[in-house]
């Protein structure tokens, strides 16, 4: 499982390649309130995994592994997102910090049972 970090750190690549930022260590360390030496640790486990790649105007992008596995993981911290704030009626800021956790810890099952009891409420 990914730390919550390391979720962090997936989810601002997605979406900065999705606006056409470029996704260098100096933007996603300022994003993350990280050090740069963090985010290029941080990468390096992702490049060696075949998850992302470095290109040189964009810097990090997925691979198609990665392509997936941010699908799987947006899935996720959709899901745990939408329930903290629709079932116990968290602010939208406070239940996006607490998604990426959620979704670094919480299985398959009980993420989808997460998603039957918002349904409900």
């Amino acid at each position: 499982m990914l730390s919550a970090i390391q979720i962090k750190f997936l989810l601002t690549i997605y979406y900065l390649n999705k606006e056409d930022i470029p996704a260098k260590n100096m933007n996603l360390a300022e994003i993350l309130g990280t050090s740069q030496s963090a985010v290029s640790r941080i990468s390096a486990v992702f490049q060696k995994n075949g998850v992302i790649e470095k290109k040189p105007s964009q810097g990090a992008v997925f691979t198609e592994k990665g392509e997936e596995e941010i699908k799987n993981l947006i899935y996720r911290y959709n899901k745990a997102a939408d329930f903290l704030t629709s079932a116990l009626k968290i602010d939208k800021l406070t239940a996006h910090k607490d998604a990426a956790g959620i979704a670094a810890e919480i299985s398959d099952e009980s993420i989808e049972a997460l998603h039957g009891l918002r349904l409900r409420f």
